[in-house]
């Protein structure tokens, strides 16, 4: 039989639906976490706190909307995945995308800008 991969999804509190026992299966076991309010760069100040998985997912960002510009956001994103990979090098590092936000419209075009 082979190696369960372990994946992580790290982010924000818009994965607080998402189900980690619908994720998982016979290949793959998935481990969730979230923390409301988080920004992209939070996830990279946890060093050596994911070296055990194979696989990173990382899902924020909308946080980040209010306070950044398109192109500072995109930075951020690609330095937090760059420092990710260099703590965690067996690991494949991915970014997932924004949500769009319902709270404010204003928010959504830098989102798509980004």
């Amino acid at each position: 039989m082979e190696k369960k991969v372990k994946v992580l999804i790290v982010g924000d509190s818009n994965l607080r639906n998402v189900k980690e026992e619908k994720l998982t299966n016979d290949r793959r076991n998935v481990i969730l976490r979230f923390k409301p309010g988080m920004k992209v760069e939070e996830e990279n100040k946890k060093p050596g706190s994911n070296t055990d998985f194979d696989v990173i997912i990382v899902h924020a960002g909308s946080n980040n909307l209010r306070d950044s510009t398109p192109k500072d956001l995109t930075e951020t994103i690609v330095n937090t995945l760059h420092k990710i990979q260099k703590s965690n090098p067996t690991a494949r590092v991915a970014y997932s995308s924004i949500f769009k936000r319902n709270d404010d419209q204003s928010l959504n075009i830098k989102r798509q800008e980004s």
